[in-house]
């Protein structure tokens, strides 16, 4: 089950990473499970996460961003390297 059906939603949220010049790619990936799985690490450690999904929805070409607001780029990128195992 997604954060969004878990999560209700409240009225500052975001969930395009167009709408806001505040949120930053940090993630991209063409794999809806990788996405999430780096959306759930986020957002166990504290960090408000959404995903872009751009892939075409017929052919599933296309990439899926995963942002996070820009003051926590720096540490959602160190949560991602972990989760690479780098």
């Amino acid at each position: 089950m997604s954060y969004w059906l878990k999560q209700p939603l409240q009225k500052n949220n975001l969930n395009s990473c167009d709408m806001s010049e505040n949120w930053e790619v940090i993630y991209s990936t063409n794999q809806l499970y990788e996405a999430e799985m780096a959306k759930d690490v986020m957002i166990d450690n504290g960090i408000e996460c959404v995903l872009m999904n751009k892939q075409d929805s017929t052919y599933r070409f296309g990439e899926i961003e995963v942002c996070v607001p820009r003051q926590e780029v720096l540490r959602a990128k160190q949560l991602i390297l972990e989760f690479n195992g780098e």
